[in-house]
């Protein structure tokens, strides 16, 4: 099945460009003949945007808090809802313009690194990679190719690597080892670093300050990024274990674990952080429980209605053009904070943006019963062809497959606007979310499984289906 998972990237900065550059970290698919989205008609959106609701609502019926339903199809395929709705009945929904908040140097980077980094002294990283951060991605990438040539996920986490897509998979992993080794002979170690300046320097498509901290023996990695359109902060830890991440729940709400007493002590710590770096407008969308280890995804919420956290979804990889330019998109903002065993380990503040423009306070939207009508009719056609693997392409799955959809939510989502390079606009959408079982990811292994997904995205304006990787 094809899958875009917004949070399946390398940590580092500095290592994410090696990894860019040489070009070949990740696989693609096989591309089917036919669109896993239907097409969206010729709704004028912008125009749409202007239409304000009756302040008591947009008229609809709806009573339902929760929706259950089976259906099973020729191809083997079937769907399976039983989905708790979020937002069913709000009104006064929004429309905001939003822009990127990039980073400025000095104070305001060295505040947020004073917050992880107390009464301790941070170095400047430069730009390159350090020998221990050169040994470790070595390590790493050795690992992924044992996994990958014996048929196992290359990372936790991850689906196993179809066949035919293993020996160009293989290829860039040693092409990327071969590189990290070839860098070793002239890179800093980290006894070598100036303390810290907090200034962002020129890498060469973005903005940098790359910092190093040693913290109670735990190596600390931080990264303040602007790109030409974004931004990124990044915390790591060498604390950080990955094998304990969302190992017994993943991308559930936080209802699910408020009887968790060390869930409950872990989010009180990532509340008062997130405070703390001056965030007034992000609350927590979804969380994940693993072996000590408990993960926090926030994103923006605007009058109480939330900007919809998305962990991976069927839709078009946009860089991914055959025969034209690589196509930059400005995705979501998010927040992502790990504590294992009590320490923060890894930290994400993905895209910041700020509010440039309320469109509409109360716009007028389509009604709980339409989405739900305009959501079977999409399922359908994803659910109807048979699998990939019977040889037809028009399929989005790889075997016979059920669908899970265990969460319905009216949110907001980032959206690109119609012949425009960056008027982005945080626009209302129903999003069906949940996972996917198949022969080859039982359902005894997908234990505790939340919004792992997001199968389909509706346009709460005007119905038509949203691509998440295009953004309109």
């Amino acid at each position: 099945m094809k899958i875009i998972d917004l949070s399946s990237k390398e940590i580092k900065i500095i290592i994410i460009t090696i990894a860019i550059l040489i070009g070949c970290l990740s696989a693609c698919q096989p591309t089917p003949d036919n669109a896993a989205v239907m097409n969206k008609g010729n709704a004028n959106l912008q125009e749409s945007i202007k239409k304000t609701a009756n302040p008591n609502g947009n008229g609809s019926t709806n009573k339902e808090t929760e929706w259950k339903y089976t259906k099973s199809y020729n191809s083997g395929n079937s769907l399976i809802v039983d989905a708790v709705l979020y937002n069913a009945d709000a009104y006064h929904i929004p429309v905001l313009s939003v822009s990127p908040k990039m980073y400025e140097s000095g104070e305001q980077i060295k505040k947020i690194v004073d917050l992880f980094c107390p009464n301790i002294k941070v170095y400047d990283q430069g730009d390159k990679a350090t020998k221990q951060q050169l040994e470790q991605a070595i390590i790493d990438v050795r690992n992924e190719i044992f996994n990958v040539e014996n048929n196992l996920p290359p990372h936790p986490g991850a689906d196993p690597i179809p066949e035919e897509n293993k020996e160009h998979y293989i290829e860039g992993l040693k092409n990327a080892l071969a590189y990290y080794e070839q860098q070793m002979s002239d890179s800093p170690d980290e006894s070598e670093l100036n303390e810290a300046s907090y200034q962002l320097g020129d890498r060469g498509g973005s903005f940098q300050s790359n910092m190093i901290a040693n913290l109670n023996g735990a190596i600390i990695y931080i990264d303040f990024v602007n790109w030409d359109m974004g931004t990124d902060f990044i915390l790591k830890s060498t604390l950080f274990n990955e094998q304990n991440v969302g190992t017994y729940a993943k991308y559930v709400t936080p209802v699910y674990l408020e009887d968790d007493t060390e869930f409950m002590k872990a989010r009180e710590k990532a509340e008062q952080y997130v405070a703390a770096m001056g965030i007034d407008y992000m609350s927590i969308s979804s969380v994940s429980k693993g072996e000590g280890s408990y993960s926090f995804y926030y994103t923006r919420t605007y009058k109480g209605l939330q900007e919809t956290y998305v962990k991976g979804f069927i839709g078009t990889t946009a860089t991914a053009v055959d025969n034209g330019p690589v196509i930059y998109l400005w995705d979501p903002e998010y927040l992502y904070m790990e504590i294992q065993d009590g320490n923060i380990v890894v930290v994400e503040w993905h895209n910041r943006t700020e509010i440039t423009n309320v469109d509409n306070e109360n716009v007028q939207t389509i009604s709980w019963e339409e989405a739900k009508q305009i959501f079977m009719t999409q399922i359908d056609y994803l659910l109807m062809p048979e699998p990939i693997i019977n040889g037809n392409q028009s399929s989005a799955f790889f075997d016979k497959t059920e669908v899970h959809i265990n969460r319905i939510e009216l949110g907001l989502t980032k959206l690109l606007m119609k012949d425009s390079k960056d008027n982005y606009k945080l626009i209302p959408t129903w999003s069906f979310m949940g996972y996917e079982t198949s022969v080859s990811r039982p359902t005894q292994e997908r234990v505790n499984i939340g919004a792992e997904i997001c199968f389909i995205t509706i346009n709460a304006i005007d119905g038509t289906i949203i691509d998440r990787g295009l953004m309109y």
